[in-house]
């Protein structure tokens, strides 16, 4: 059986994701049995975070966070298809 075991959780403030970081450990640990992982659970800006390939910016015309693919997972595709001889292709972000 698998698990999904990556989310985020995103709050206004830090004083707020204090305390929901709190909260949903206690919830995992305590009510589910499971054991939250501290060396990679953390609390962070939104464009300081790549998930699943993604990262986020600050979009200040909709003042809102945007998603896109994260540069380094650009390089990395931009790579593996040179490797299979497609050299033509460019990713514009």
């Amino acid at each position: 059986m698998r698990y999904a075991d990556d989310a985020l959780i995103f709050v206004k403030s830090g004083k707020a994701a204090d305390r929901v970081m709190k909260t949903i450990v206690r919830f995992i640990e305590g009510k589910l049995g499971l054991i939250v992982n501290a060396e990679k659970s953390r609390i962070a800006r939104p464009k300081d975070l790549k998930f699943l390939g993604f990262g986020y910016y600050y979009d200040s015309r909709h003042k809102r966070y945007q998603v896109r693919p994260h540069p380094v997972s650009v390089q990395k595709f931009q790579r593996k298809l040179r490797e299979t001889g497609v050299s033509h292709w460019t990713i514009e972000s």
